[in-house]
């Protein structure tokens, strides 16, 4: 895992524990935003290093 996928990791994880406890709807919106970027910009970046063809388990449920 690189430092990129860490500090993602980190902020995924950050932007999950403020949205379950965040009482103001709008706050809580934008957060949901930046946690769909971070997800998104995990997925492009796992997919780039991952050789063509080959198949990923994405998520602990796949296993």
């Amino acid at each position: 895992m690189t430092s990129r996928e860490t500090i993602l990791d980190m902020n995924i994880t950050r932007y999950r524990e403020l949205i379950r406890t965040e009482k103001d709807a709008q706050f809580r919106a934008k957060l949901e935003e930046a946690l769909d970027r971070d997800l998104r910009t995990k997925s492009e970046l796992v997919a780039s290093a991952v050789p063509q063809g080959a198949v990923v388990a994405t998520d602990t449920n796949d296993l």
